[in-house]
């Protein structure tokens, strides 16, 4: 419909498996080649997989194209949900057997003096199976005894196998360990990657009359490249329906708004973030800076646990905070006799009237001096020097027996409690 509009002989992105416009990528080169070898040098199996819609097929298809010029015949056999009878029967019908004998054993000497002449007019028997990965383990064991059709030198049938990469698992079952072993050659494609959409399309649009350069902007195959993952079957179906949707808003440029319409109407997957957010997000310069209105992440407390401590995860508390503001540091008794830590300006306690004093003044109601204490923290934090913990000695007093607030403030290492050697707090 379109193709007189962008001035092209024939719809470039078509679906169907075309030989002609086969674009080569190394992969294919290597594939391509591997299989004329193994088919025409009688090297007897042949194993193509990749991925669904990465053209497989269309290599298939350009196989038969250069049979002809190798004074080959192929067979090829595009549904393999056969049965064991139904497959040798489908076999002998595509090599030209018209009249096909009623029992398997005289098909097979029927398909046995057929490859027999065909090996004597100096001709070679290929059968190509596609979708492999689906065939059953009879139908590969009535594969494997076909191979057994030989000279003293050479095979007479050669068999090529392409399927999904499923087709290795079922390959490797121990029930076919024996048609395993004669493989001779495993090729293997893999979809396009992103710097060969653009030349992808171009190929395929100067392949058939379309004027240089193609209509595709950049960020258009940015976003072809990403909704598509490569696969040439989809890069075919999308830029189709784009070019449809360029024609019909008269339109000669594509760009991606028409292909992010066309994307969402196949139903294929969106990026939900733009080219490169991704990098930028993990990137560190790409964090933003405090502008001071928060209160830095160094200068929280934590309560029951350190900050990325030896297995490398950082424990639950009231918030992060970094191990030199708050974390105990043990130190010897040698270097706590050196630097004794000077007394904090908190209230020291008492374990026997559970009440706060601090010194030289009366004592103060709990609720004050828990104000005073939250507002401490964050001078405490931003010093950022290790708060020195006395080494306690192996016999000291059960301190669940202190009020729950003097606990709290010995955590928080605000309070100190020095224990006589009779074990009551001084």
């Amino acid at each position: 419909m379109y193709q007189k509009y962008f001035g092209l002989t024939k719809n470039p992105f078509s679906m169907t498996p075309d030989p002609s416009a086969l674009f080569l990528t190394t992969a294919h080169r290597e594939a391509i080649a591997g299989l004329s070898y193994g088919a025409f040098s009688r090297k007897g199996f042949v194993v193509l997989t990749g991925e669904a819609g990465t053209g497989k097929t269309t290599l298939l298809r350009r196989l038969v194209e250069l049979s002809k010029e190798m004074h080959a015949g192929c067979n090829v056999v595009f549904n393999p949900l056969l049965t064991s009878s139904e497959f040798l029967e489908l076999l002998l019908f595509n090599f030209g057997v018209r009249d096909l004998p009623a029992s398997k054993t005289q098909r097979l000497l029927k398909l046995e003096e057929l490859l027999i002449e065909t090996h004597k007019k100096r001709n070679t028997a290929v059968l190509i199976i596609d979708e492999a990965h689906k065939l059953s383990h009879e139908i590969f064991e009535e594969i494997r005894l076909l191979t057994n059709f030989e000279t003293g030198e050479e095979k007479l049938l050669q068999i090529v196998l392409a399927g999904q990469p499923e087709l290795k698992t079922v390959l490797n079952h121990p029930n076919l360990w024996q048609l395993k072993q004669r493989i001779a050659i495993r090729l293997h494609i893999d979809p396009l990657a992103r710097y060969q959409i653009g030349p992808f399309v171009q190929y395929r649009w100067t392949r058939f009359g379309g004027a240089e350069p193609h209509p595709f902007s950049a960020e258009a195959l940015d976003l072809i490249a990403q909704c598509s993952h490569g696969i040439p079957r989809l890069v075919n179906a999308i830029c189709d329906n784009a070019l449809l949707l360029a024609f019909s808003r008269n339109k000669r440029q594509v760009d991606a708004d028409i292909i992010l319409d066309v994307v969402l109407d196949l139903d294929l997957s969106v990026p939900l973030e733009e080219p490169g957010m991704t990098e930028a997000a993990e990137s560190p310069a790409s964090t933003p800076e405090s502008d001071g209105s928060e209160e830095p992440e160094t200068a929280r407390p934590v309560i029951g646990g350190n900050v990325n401590g030896s297995n490398g995860h950082r424990t639950p508390g009231w918030a992060n905070a970094s191990a030199a503001a708050v974390s105990p540091v043990e130190v010897s008794r040698e270097a706590e006799e050196a630097a004794q830590p000077e007394p904090t300006p908190v209230a020291a306690a008492t374990a026997s009237t559970g009440e706060l004093e601090s010194p030289g003044h009366e004592p103060e109601p709990l609720s004050q001096v828990l104000q005073q204490s939250v507002a401490l923290v964050p001078r405490l934090s931003d010093s950022r020097e290790a708060v020195r913990v006395r080494r306690l000695q192996r016999r000291r007093p059960d301190l669940t027996r202190l009020p729950i607030l003097v606990r709290l403030l010995l955590r928080l290492r605000i309070v100190n409690v020095r224990f006589k050697e009779s074990g009551r707090p001084q």
